[in-house]
């Protein structure tokens, strides 16, 4: 709870398991729940037939699951993201109450700092009474590199993820907010917070899908260029992004606490631990042991 208001921490999750972003959605959930802000975390279940829910049910006394919209999971488009997002976004509009909604994807680890840093700015957003608020985030490519996703950028882009505050007596038009795009649904428009962050959380997306199973995430994305082959799409996805973002070099012992089991259980087949060569030459899986043995994982 921040000035009084409830924080909830808003997250999609359907047949992660299945499709390996489990356990580091686990963990992810875990590190949302161990900061002492947040009151609640939410997590929408789009009707997984895997063990998503059963996964994910008792990390800690804060989660609550809720039965969104059916996803299938083989169709990774905008619109069935936005499906899930807009019934969060409804649930918590009808929760009648005045509350802060951080929502996030499932990958998603704060840092101390970031903390910090976030409990500041939703502190601004509710005593000058801002709407929103885009997050930045940094992607992390490997254990040493990542990619930085800053406001500025986001923002300008209308990227959906971040802070978002309700009112228990108001409707605040969201461009976003499918279902109430008609302005004469709302009682008045967004009046967002340009934050320039210092610090941001960590992403790993991904990180441990081997080859087969990342090759299958791609061509499930509804930006697929189904012209290009797998290597290519690989590649295009990024070094575009290499040259569009700052690149963040980090160390071991930065990343979260509560993600440092997962480095342990990399392998070179990993995404995370190699990225499949296409964006560096990893060290020996030996040399890499080495170094999460310093950790005393």
């Amino acid at each position: 709870m921040i000035n009084g208001k409830r924080v909830i921490v808003g997250v999609p999750m359907t047949n992660l398991v299945r499709h390996l972003y489990w356990p580091i959605s686990e963990y992810s959930v875990l590190a949302s729940s161990n900061t002492d802000f947040v009151d609640d975390i939410l997590i929408v279940d789009g009707q997984s037939t895997d063990e998503t829910v059963e996964f994910h049910s008792n990390i800690s006394p804060k989660v609550k699951i809720l039965k969104g919209p059916k996803w299938n999971t083989e169709d990774l488009s905008s619109e069935n993201f936005n499906k899930q997002r807009n019934f969060l976004y409804d649930y918590c509009q009808n929760l009648k109450e005045d509350c802060i909604l951080i929502f996030q994807c499932s990958d998603v680890f704060f840092t101390d700092a970031y903390r910090i840093e976030i409990k500041n700015v939703i502190s601004t957003m509710i005593n000058q009474k801002y709407d929103f608020c885009v997050t930045p985030f940094i992607k992390m490519l490997t254990p040493w590199i990542g990619l930085l996703y800053t406001y500025k950028q986001l923002d300008e882009a209308w990227y959906e993820i971040g802070i978002t505050q309700f009112f228990k007596d108001e409707k605040i038009w969201h461009p976003k907010w499918l279902d109430i795009s008609d302005h004469t649904k709302a009682d008045r428009s967004l009046k967002k917070l340009k934050h320039r962050w210092q610090t941001a959380p960590f992403v790993y997306e991904a990180w441990l899908f081997d080859r087969s199973a990342f090759e299958k995430k791609i061509q499930y994305h509804d930006n697929w260029d189904k012209n290009l082959g797998i290597d290519d799409s690989i590649k295009k996805m990024y070094y575009w992004k290499i040259n569009q973002f700052p690149i963040c070099q980090l160390s071991l012992k930065e990343h979260p606490p509560e993600f440092l089991p997962i480095l342990s259980k990399l392998k070179e087949s990993h995404l995370g631990f190699s990225l499949f060569n296409h964006l560096q030459t990893p060290m020996s899986y030996q040399d890499f042991e080495i170094e999460i043995s310093k950790l005393k994982l």
